[in-house]
């Protein structure tokens, strides 16, 4: 029998239990960051009697959220149902979709992210509570966007052709006939009914009809607007490129993706819809095409549907009338530049193909405000500056310099007078990355192989031309001077080379011209990495360092010789090429004038060493100095030995430091047999300051 004290303790217990009892209504009741979706949330009668008497999984945005969609959707309502799915979300096994509770129970589509949550349309989920009401199992999940609501008029959810058939079935103005009448003609229909997750880029009509009539769209543009197999929002895709429908068709490539391009004041951004048409028939442009996305995210049956300005594919814009059209936008500063040279300007213009690298607004923000005035008042300076941006007479796209890099270096000339521009392509694990240098700057394109009627558009993150950097930082970034910069890190020898106060022309062999010595020399190569053989790595380097004097590619042109900080080398010209001779070897300049703040740095095919640069003079002052302290101690300190290290290094020296060596062990033997010590030493002490200046001499 339980005694009153038990009874009352179990009664305060069932009323705690009651008490502690949420569904998921009362949950976001009490979550003080969704005070604004409960207030919507409390007055819709549907979602009340759910809450209080079924298995629901409510998708609640944020007070942050709501206040966003608010602002950039004022005549929009929200919609409270299009938020709650009719069943109790089973996460360990995600679905692809789950009803909603909204008329004609469209789908929201789920997205595993890869964390542990997931995106619901366009909306990622961060955080979650599992609720249990009476016998019901329900779950709430606050997510950081408002699901927009798309609720067909019809009540049954439309797949993609008969969205573009029929768009008001979501209350949306937009006009896609054009498109439409394109896939009819081309008898793409299938493509658009077919069951599955797919995304569809579908631009809207023109403003303008005669527009419309001058754009050519053939089977193969209409399937270079869908992403088969792949529901993508547009937060889903990413940075991640994709392989359109248009994919290896009669040898036409077509990739898709998305694009951010913030404004001038870098505030705001647009998201862009490109294409990218990398090798196909002749007559076809290549390039990426960029549309602006006018309104992303609509759900259909068999995916998403994403309307876009104007279609991809089509290149119908010059170079010029693109950058005019930027002019407000990412290249603002980079047209206020142009401006001032009106020869670059006529450069621009004209049908033949041309190359053009593009600085952004945030590339030249970082060139002080007296430089840029400077160019402005300097027009033949600034036109040879823009002109080392452009390359006349070819389209040179991404694809092409990727094909070029594996047989070698990809260079082209510049516009401007025999400046060189030097490309590669890295290939990562979201695509290829375009890189580029020119007069001593390297940038890479934040956007690549952008087509125009006549020719293509890389925009950069720098300004080619305009360094900013030592050739200490330059030889520490440089992808093809790996190896350099290991063996220049000895004993910081690389450190000089940030000063500024000096110039230098650092002839710097490329890391394939290490592993040809690494052929030829295999132990060699092996030492140079080892600290021991520090002072021989630096040696060798000094072999390919001027202090005190910068020497571009026009001035070495003109040289028979040049004096380094370690010997002397022969210059030639060679049809253009600069070759540098030593001791039999020939190194070629094969990639010449990278500036730098402090001097010039030029690439060289071969490294200025031999064999005996390991084992000989580089190490005799270090033996020799270890040689003579250990005679000197030897003489006053009986049981003095040479160290097995300065032993080795005498042993090495060549004549006339054997001499030495042989002075100091016919000493050291004198001794062992009880010689005069007295007698002895001050004869060694009066032979060895000679025998010193002749072994220093021959280092």
């Amino acid at each position: 029998m339980m005694t009153p004290m038990a009874v009352c303790s179990a009664l305060l217990l069932a009323v705690a239990a009651l008490g502690a009892a949420e569904n998921v209504l009362d949950a976001i009741r009490n979550d003080g960051e969704l005070s604004r979706f409960y207030q919507l949330a409390e007055k819709v009668k549907l979602f009340v009697a759910y809450s209080e008497s079924t298995d629901i999984t409510c998708f609640a945005p944020t007070n942050d959220a709501i206040d966003r969609f608010r602002e950039s959707h004022p005549n929009k309502p929200i919609e409270v149902t299009y938020h709650v799915g009719s069943l109790n979300l089973a996460e360990d096994n995600l679905p692809s979709s789950v009803p909603t509770i909204a008329k004609g129970s469209p789908h929201l589509y789920l997205t595993r992210a890869r964390d542990r949550f997931f995106y619901v349309n366009n909306a990622k989920v961060i955080r979650r509570r599992e609720l249990t009401f009476e016998q019901y199992k329900q779950k709430l999940y606050v997510i950081d966007d408002v699901l927009e609501a798309f609720i067909p008029t019809s009540g049954v959810t439309p797949n993609a052709f008969e969205f573009l058939n029929q768009p008001s079935i979501y209350n949306l103005n937009q006009r896609l006939v054009f498109f439409h009448s394109r896939v009819q003609m081309t008898y793409e229909q299938s493509l658009f009914t077919e069951d599955g997750m797919h995304t569809f880029f579908v631009p809207v009509d023109d403003a303008d009809p005669t527009k419309r009539t001058r754009v050519e769209i053939d089977k193969y543009v209409v399937r270079g607007h869908v992403i088969k197999n792949r529901r993508l929002f547009t937060r889903t895709m990413g940075n991640e490129t994709y392989e359109s429908a248009a994919w290896e068709e009669n040898n036409i490539k077509v990739e898709l993706s998305l694009a951010n391009q913030s404004d001038s004041a870098g505030a705001e951004y647009t998201l862009f819809a490109q294409s990218n048409t990398m090798s196909s028939e002749p007559q076809r442009q290549k390039g990426v095409v960029l549309s602006k996305i006018v309104k992303p995210n609509i759900p259909v049956k068999n995916g998403v549907v994403h309307l876009i300005e104007k279609p991809l594919m089509v290149v119908d814009t010059s170079i010029k009338d693109f950058f005019q059209r930027e002019r407000h936008g990412r290249l603002e500063d980079f047209m206020r530049l142009v401006d001032y040279s009106p020869d670059f300007l006529m450069d621009l213009d004209g049908n033949q193909p041309k190359t053009v690298f593009a600085p952004t607004n945030e590339a030249l923000k970082v060139i002080p405000a007296s430089v840029l005035d400077a160019l402005k008042a300097n027009t033949s300076g600034l036109t040879q500056l823009l002109r080392l941006h452009m390359i006349k007479n070819e389209a040179v796209a991404s694809d092409e310099v990727l094909d070029g890099t594996r047989t070698g270096i990809f260079e082209r000339e510049s516009a401007s007078s025999r400046r060189m521009l030097y490309m590669r392509v890295v290939e990562g694990e979201h695509g290829r990355t375009l890189t580029v240098e020119g007069g001593g700057v390297n940038a890479t394109a934040v956007q690549a192989d952008i087509g125009a009627t006549n020719g293509v558009i890389h925009i950069i993150d720098r300004v080619l031309g305009m360094p900013s950097h030592t050739i200490y930082e330059k030889i520490s970034s440089d992808p093809e001077l790996k190896d350099t910069r290991r063996f220049a890190q000895h004993k910081g020898w690389i450190e000089r080379l940030k000063n500024t106060d000096k110039r230098y022309t650092f002839f710097a062999p490329s890391d394939n011209a290490w592993h040809d010595i690494k052929l030829e020399f295999p132990s060699e190569y092996k030492q140079l990495s080892m600290d021991q053989f520090g002072y021989h790595a630096e040696k060798i380097l000094e072999r390919h360092l001027i202090v005190g004097r910068e020497i571009p590619q026009m001035e070495l042109e003109n040289l028979k010789s040049i004096e380094t900080a370690r010997g002397k080398m022969d210059v030639r010209n060679v049809n253009g090429k600069i070759h540098l001779l030593w001791e039999g070897r020939e190194a070629v300049v094969v990639r010449p004038d990278v500036q730098a703040t402090n001097g010039v740095i030029h690439v060289i095919s071969k490294v200025m060493m031999l064999r005996r640069d390991m084992t000989s003079a580089a190490a005799a002052p270090a033996a020799s100095v270890a040689v003579l302290r250990g005679a000197g101690r030897g003489a006053r300190t009986p049981d003095a030995r040479l160290s097995p290290a300065a032993t080795a290094a005498a042993f090495i020296v060549p004549s006339p430091p054997p001499l030495l060596v042989s002075a100091v062990l016919f000493w050291r033997g004198t001794k062992r047999r009880g010689g005069n010590r007295a007698r002895g030493t001050p004869q060694l002490t009066r032979s060895l300051p000679k025998l010193a200046r002749a072994c220093v001499c021959v280092c």
